[in-house]
């Protein structure tokens, strides 16, 4: 077919469609006081490993009064790889009595090799509760997929 001046490298792109499945979460501690929780996740452009206050892409949708919610919710973003090395995932509790959502924790995901089927974000972070204000670990698995949108 046609040459291209005997190079064999892939194009740099600047910019690609990818779109993320948040698919469900296992949230292991309650955030509320029926002992649940109202998770959503904000997903951020992840710019560098000390820096992780990146562009705001889009913000999930709450998954009411569970320690288990399925959201099977597909969001379409432009990528640049060549500005982040990946994705953040912010998963909150929604607080809306209080005016103020709770953190669950963080994941990070290096830039993709697009194709992948599904990928675990686990969220091991130190964070504070109400009712004990010494720093304590949470535990919750988000399951995503990530494709070429």
């Amino acid at each position: 077919m046609g040459s291209t001046g005997g190079s064999n490298q892939t194009p740099k792109l600047d910019k690609y469609l990818i779109s993320i499945k948040l698919i469900n979460a296992d949230i292991h501690t309650a955030f509320d006081g029926d002992g649940l929780a109202d998770a959503y996740v904000k997903v951020k452009g992840w710019v560098s490993d000390s820096d992780s206050s990146g562009k705001l892409f889009y913000t999930g949708p709450v998954g009411d009064h569970s320690l288990s919610p399925q959201w099977n919710h597909i969001k379409t973003i432009k990528f640049n790889p060549n500005k982040y090395c990946g994705l953040i995932f912010d998963m909150y509790d929604k607080d809306p009595i209080l005016n103020s959502d709770d953190f669950i924790g963080r994941g990070k995901w290096k830039t993709p090799v697009l194709g992948e089927s599904e990928i675990e974000v686990e969220f091991d972070i130190p964070c504070r509760s109400k009712e004990n204000p010494v720093s304590k670990i949470v535990y919750a698995t988000l399951h995503v997929e990530i494709m070429e949108g």
